[in-house]
């Protein structure tokens, strides 16, 4: 970790020798669209030759990825959004086929994150002796890894996000752990009218193995480790086919962990379910500057539990039921739906949960990384 004086010092160095040239540079050159921001930059410094600042989209990186479907990228081709799933690797940036010192900031939405490498301006024996020689041992990689991967999870909230009335339609929210695939890929299946496919891409994925790590995820959280058996049983019984029990199960937890987490923090839970989730929803809700994904994350999720058919009201005994998401009142008062009890139904009161587990986890910041 760099000394906090050190990096206000690298910072001023950067904006004044680099950074605020180039902008007044452009401004004079009219080159600047109104309202400039800097969302990132990178700054090549090749040897023996002029400095080049790049801003926002004016750079890429050379990387190695993973397709969300398990398929191989086919070389030439353009690759989507919807099909992206990981950032494995990342190769140092070049310029006329020569490795180059650089620095790289980007903004995440709260503060400037990056990293530079001045190693490709020292003396070769220098660098072999390091083993920053090769592309393969870039020790700088995992770092801009993490930060590409951060921007690729946030351009995929903003997509569902632009497209939650679809997800609702399936009785779906802003699911963390399906960013970014496959939640980008089902959005994609729903703007193509492809209902199907998008329902049976969720089945696939969230499968036995999928949602045994997220178990085994949730007990690092004391209001689900106390819940261990009922957890693991519920667990069982999904994978067996028997999802009266799972769902039946499951379902009422959702209030049930929250309430314990209330009571865990002090606070006074109200009586009424719906005003216990949204004194959740207020508690949880994050400040001005907690990332995007966090605030879209929570929002869908505390609308979906509260607006949505998990708490919809139940009046007559006869309403017709939202189809796409068991309802909790109409559950635990001992209605039968046959339709409400499947694979997927089952599977979405899983997500539910570990959505919930998520935004507990950044309460204290265990949120563990995807």
């Amino acid at each position: 970790m760099f000394d906090e004086e050190l990096v206000k010092n690298l910072w001023q160095w950067v904006d004044s020798t680099f950074i605020q040239p180039e902008i007044k540079r452009r401004r004079q050159l009219g080159q600047l669209e109104e309202g400039f921001k800097i969302s990132q930059f990178r700054i090549l410094m090749p040897k023996n030759q002029n400095v080049i600042v790049e801003f926002n989209n004016e750079f890429g990186w050379l990387v190695r990825a993973r397709r969300g479907d398990g398929k191989e990228f086919v070389p030439d081709t353009q690759v989507y959004l919807h099909e992206l799933d990981r950032v494995e690797y990342v190769y140092p940036p070049e310029v006329d086929g020569k490795k180059v010192a650089f620095i790289f900031f980007t903004w995440d939405g709260h503060q400037y994150q990056g990293c530079f490498d001045f190693s490709p301006n020292w003396p070769e024996e220098k660098r072999v002796a390091q083993d920053l020689a090769t592309d393969e041992n870039w020790p700088l990689s995992s770092a801009i890894s993490h930060l590409l991967q951060n921007q690729i999870e946030e351009r995929s909230a903003q997509f569902c996000m632009a497209h939650k009335d679809k997800l609702r339609s399936i009785g779906l929210w802003l699911v963390p752990v399906l960013v970014p695939y496959p939640l980008t890929h089902i959005v994609q299946h729903l703007i193509d009218n492809d209902e199907l496919s998008a329902r049976r891409l969720l089945i696939s994925h969230c499968d036995i193995r999928f949602l045994e790590e997220l178990v085994v995820g949730w007990l690092k959280i004391k209001e689900f480790e106390y819940r261990q058996p009922l957890l693991e049983e519920s667990l069982w019984a999904h994978s067996r086919g028997k999802y009266h029990l799972s769902i039946s199960t499951l379902l009422p937890q959702v209030e049930g962990i929250i309430v314990d987490w209330e009571f865990n923090q002090g606070l006074n839970a109200r009586f009424r379910t719906e005003s216990r989730m949204k004194d959740f929803s207020q508690k949880t809700k994050g400040q001005d500057k907690s990332p995007f994904l966090y605030t879209s994350v929570h929002n869908t999720t505390t609308d979906f539990i509260l607006s949505g058919p998990v708490l919809k009201t139940f009046q007559n005994w006869q309403d017709k039921l939202d189809p796409n998401f068991p309802n909790r009142h109409a559950l635990g008062h001992g209605r039968y739906e046959p339709l409400l009890f499947n694979e997927e139904a089952s599977i979405k009161i899983f997500l539910l949960l570990d959505t919930v587990k998520q935004i507990i986890a950044a309460q204290t910041n265990t949120l563990p990384s995807k």
